[in-house]
């Protein structure tokens, strides 16, 4: 009787919770959007966006940007969603950074050799005997 009266007005209210409609540049640069609460953080977000985005929308192990800004997954336990509406809002893998990395790292060494090769060859272009120039 009277629990049930007073229990279904709040279930009203968290029902009604006023939203932002917050826009996403999903996998293949396609938008999507949800629906985000005043107190929803981008943790938050990332489980929504999981829930009802299809498969072919969600990025592997993704990470937010905005505005070109890169959010750490630490960060979104912090920062809200509403603080994000209206921004440039996209979904980049983390696994391409890892593997552009993972292969820039291999790459290294013999990249900065090619370097200070192509730096020395106009010297030993330029050399001169008899007051002409060589060629190769």
């Amino acid at each position: 009787g009277i629990q049930s009266r007073l229990l279904a007005p709040l279930a009203c209210i968290t029902m009604d919770a006023p939203t932002k409609e917050l826009v996403l540049i999903c996998a293949g640069g396609i938008k999507g959007a949800l629906d985000v609460k005043e107190k929803d953080t981008l943790a938050d977000v990332r489980c929504q966006i999981e829930e009802e985005f299809d498969d072919d929308l969600i990025v592997p192990d993704f990470a937010f940007h905005v505005d070109g800004i890169r959010i750490s997954q630490k960060q979104e336990k912090k920062k809200l969603g509403w603080q994000i509406v209206g921004k440039v809002v996209s979904l980049h893998s983390r696994r391409i950074r890892k593997l552009e990395e993972a292969v820039g790292n291999e790459q290294s060494q013999p990249s900065k050799k090619r370097a200070l090769e192509d730096a020395s060859a106009p010297i030993n272009i330029n050399v001169s005997t008899n007051g002409e120039e060589q060629s190769k």
